[in-house]
């Protein structure tokens, strides 16, 4: 089965909501990379959310043969977390400041909406591999 891509700090960035505007287009590419991410999560489109995840630091192809358990589980944590940011009225995610070094970079979300995850912050890394960002998870 397929390395757990989602974290319990994922899980709490769904509750989560940051407005403002950007900075450099590095840094705008990253942090269209993590609303799409976040917002595909809250969506349940699992497809994006699996696509835009690295597993063990690698970019996992729509071919292999864990993909279909990914897109999946996501599913499965999009339909048991709606009823909370339904509660909470929370539809989307956005972001206002990404810091960028090379191809690494990271995004930080404060809990902004309530107390669904009781105001915690949450820090997530982000790698650029072939030009192209994703979200990078814990190897």
């Amino acid at each position: 089965m397929m390395k757990k891509l989602l974290t319990a700090s994922t899980i709490a960035a769904l509750a989560l909501s940051l407005a403002g505007c950007s900075g450099t287009s590095e840094e705008d590419a990253v942090i269209a990379t993590a609303e799409t991410f976040m917002n595909a999560m809250i969506a349940g489109d699992g497809e994006t959310v699996c696509g835009l995840s690295l597993r063990e630091g690698e970019v996992v192809p729509s071919d292999d043969p864990d993909w279909d358990g990914c897109v999946q589980s996501i599913t499965i944590l999009s339909d048991a977390l709606a009823p909370e940011l339904e509660a909470e009225g929370i539809t989307e995610v956005t972001i206002d400041k990404a810091t960028v070094t090379g191809d690494t970079a990271t995004i930080k979300l404060e809990d902004i909406n309530g107390d669904i995850f009781h105001g915690q912050t949450s820090v997530f890394a982000l790698r650029k591999i072939d030009g192209k960002w994703y979200m990078d998870s814990p190897s």
